[in-house]
C-alpha cells in the first residue's frame, strides 16, 4: 500500500477567499441585502403579535404563533447550517 505524495491537493476551500466590496452598509457583498428585509419583516411580525395579543381571540393567535415558531426555526436552522458546527445546540 502506497501513500500519496505530500504535494497532492485533495480539496480547495473557496470560503477562505475574501470578497471585496465597496458597500458602506454591507460587510461582505451586496447579496447581504437579501436577508436584511427578512429580518425587518420578522421584527415587524413580533410587534404585530405584541399588538394583537390582547385584541384577538385564542383561535386566531394559535395559527399566528405557529407561523412565528416556524419562521424562527427556519432562521435558526439556516444559521446553524452556515456555522457548520453544532455550537448553536
Amino acid at each position: 500500500m502506497s501513500f500519496p505524495s505530500s504535494d497532492a491537493t485533495y480539496f480547495t476551500i473557496p470560503a477562505l477567499t475574501r470578497i471585496e466590496t465597496d458597500s458602506r452598509v454591507f460587510a461582505h457583498t451586496r447579496w447581504d441585502a437579501l436577508p436584511a428585509p427578512g429580518g425587518f419583516a420578522n421584527l415587524a411580525y413580533v410587534f404585530f403579535l405584541l399588538w394583537a395579543f390582547p385584541r384577538l381571540p385564542w383561535w386566531a393567535l394559535v395559527p399566528l404563533g405557529l407561523i412565528y415558531s416556524l419562521s424562527i426555526t427556519c432562521i435558526r436552522s439556516e444559521a446553524k447550517s452556515r456555522a457548520g458546527d453544532t455550537a448553536m445546540g
